[in-house]
């Protein structure tokens, strides 16, 4: 993975989503702390140097939640269990195509109204992957505004990507869904990729990974 400092290209306005989505993790979502979730959430704002960060799931067939937040207090304490339609934002595009989208809004690209609305203004720039679980999205990662003004670049995006890994097992786990870890030899490929690019990264993820594991 390389060290490129330029974001990555607008995608463009997001085409419309379905309102209503099948694979959800299911009815309910209880208001407790998930630690694991709060911890994997922490790693990638940090290893980003992202403002804030949330994983919203989808918690029935036309609504997400925000499970876990982490990064600036104030907005962490904001976003966290707050529901939206199913249709709205950057997250309902990115669990509907499976597809990760960095925007930059404030830049004269794409908006995201959810976003903007959990955030009370509209995000400088954002990265947003989906999170799997049983093979077909359930939630979506979302990293909003770098600290240093910056856009998010690829490398954000693959990390962010390989934590979405985590998270989507992670969250089907606690939430009583269906659990589709990352194949080993997936991770693998992915870690020693990373272990060798980015270092500094690469603890973050492992940070994660123990996490994991520890929960299990």
């Amino acid at each position: 993975m390389g060290s490129g400092t330029s974001g990555p290209p607008d995608p463009g306005t997001p085409a419309s989503v379905d309102t209503r989505i099948p694979h959800a993790i299911g009815p309910h979502v209880d208001y407790l702390p998930r630690p694991l979730l709060q911890t994997i959430v922490r790693s990638a704002v940090e290893a980003t140097g992202a403002r804030v960060g949330w994983l919203a799931v989808v918690v029935d067939a036309t609504e997400l939640a925000v499970i876990a937040a982490a990064g600036d207090a104030d907005v962490v304490e904001r976003v966290l269990w707050q529901r939206t339609a199913v249709g709205r934002g950057s997250a309902s595009f990115v669990i509907q195509t499976g597809q990760p989208v960095a925007l930059r809004p404030q830049q004269g690209g794409s908006s995201d109204d959810w976003a903007a609305e959990l955030l009370g203004r509209q995000p400088e720039s954002l990265v947003c992957v989906p999170c799997h679980g049983d093979d077909q999205p359930i939630g979506a990662l979302e990293l909003v505004d770098k600290l240093d003004g910056s856009s998010f670049s690829f490398d954000d995006i693959e990390l962010a990507v390989v934590l979405a890994q985590i998270a989507g097992a992670a969250a089907a786990e606690t939430t009583g869904g269906a659990v589709a870890v990352p194949s080993p030899e997936q991770l693998s490929s992915d870690l020693s990729r990373l272990a060798e690019a980015d270092p500094t990264r690469y603890v973050a993820v492992a940070q994660a990974l123990s996490a994991l594991v520890a929960q299990s």
